[in-house]
């Protein structure tokens, strides 16, 4: 593969390799580590390494990328293989269907959208009593979705388009071209976030993040992020955040920059990953960073970092993970961080929230 079709596929690498590579251990489940994965270094960003001795693996039907509702009382695994929904608790495992479709939205605590970027589908789940799938959907290569009670927004990545879908009908109402759409460079629009009203959209090969009208889709504001290749898009109370790098010589995503979306403006670059430790499918295995109690934190390759906030969000404190993990996706609920790893296999697991504390 090219280097600029590597990093056209950058975004959907993450989720796309954890889930083939899920398709050969179906189980899930609990993992020895590999003999030939690299050992948790003693120090990294010059920091110590804190290894967590409570990581708990989980017990799953399958793996898959990870969200939470409103309410933050379940834990979603949205896959090809299917959907299902752990209990923050006990990690019991419940499967809703065994449908594709790895990204997830919520309104309320009683409606969720699932869009399969493979399977090219849009589906709207009731949540009220037991989940079930209640309208579903074609929808182009979608990557980033995002809802309101009155309307649904989609982004078609080939195309560099964000779409709006009337909500129960899963019909397309309006399309809006934003970023670089390629022939043969899937370069285009990713992930979406909500800032209030504003719904915030970024474009893989600009890179920038567009603000548009939560209701309208009138273009608001852009704001380039500096670099030739982006990842993700979170917002927390310090602003939005997204991976960056650059794809000369496929040195992959090696920094986090941080957009205030009140001023339109990036804030600060983070430099967290050495491009020359990256090998294989790593340099795309990237995860968005999490919020506890006011604190970001961000989990990569196998380290759960701390940014400091009043020294310019640099890294302050690093936690060691098992060796070889590839930390892809990220949440926090109930008393426990979340994380979905496709290496050394496949798998799920949390950490008490606990070792994060000072």
């Amino acid at each position: 593969m090219s280097t600029t079709h590597r990093n056209a596929l950058a975004l959907v690498a993450a989720w796309t390799v954890a889930l083939a590579l899920a398709a050969c251990d179906s189980q899930g489940g609990h993992f020895s580590p590999s003999t030939d994965t690299p050992m948790v270094a003693e120090q990294y960003l010059g920091l110590p390494v804190e290894p967590l001795d409570d990581v708990e693996d989980l017990d799953l039907p399958f793996p898959g990328l990870l969200a939470v509702g409103p309410s933050a009382d379940r834990v979603w695994l949205g896959a090809p293989e299917g959907l299902a929904w752990l209990d923050v608790n006990d990690a019991d495992a419940h499967v809703v269907d065994r449908l594709p479709g790895a990204y997830l939205a919520f309104v309320g605590d009683d409606t969720m959208y699932r869009a399969g970027f493979q399977a090219q589908s849009i589906a709207k789940y009731d949540l009220s009593g037991q989940p079930r799938e209640v309208s579903r959907g074609a929808a182009r290569w979608p990557l980033g979705v995002a809802a309101t009670r009155d309307v649904l927004w989609l982004t078609n990545h080939r195309t560099s388009t964000l779409l709006r879908l009337d909500p129960d009908d899963l019909r397309v109402t309006q399309r809006i071209q934003l970023g670089h759409a390629g022939v043969d460079d899937v370069i285009g629009a990713g992930e979406l976030a909500w800032v209030g009203d504003t719904l915030w959209m970024i474009s893989i090969g600009d890179p920038t993040v567009y603000a548009v009208d939560g209701h309208t889709g009138n273009v608001l504001r852009e704001v380039s992020l500096g670099a030739e290749d982006a990842a993700g898009l979170k917002a927390t109370s310090a602003g939005l955040w997204s991976w960056v790098g650059n794809r000369t010589d496929d040195p992959g995503y090696d920094s986090l920059v941080l957009v205030d979306p009140d001023r339109g403006t990036m804030i600060t670059r983070v430099p967290l990953r050495e491009p020359a430790d990256l090998v294989g499918d790593q340099v795309a295995m990237v995860s968005d960073p999490v919020e506890v109690d006011g604190e970001i934190w961000v989990a990569f390759d196998q380290y759960v970092v701390h940014l400091d906030a009043h020294h310019d969000w640099r890294p302050d404190r690093v936690l060691g993970l098992p060796d070889g993990t590839a930390v892809i996706s990220t949440v926090v609920a109930g008393d426990y961080l979340w994380y979905e790893s496709p290496l050394p296999a496949p798998h799920v697991s949390r950490v008490p929230l606990d070792d994060l504390a000072p």
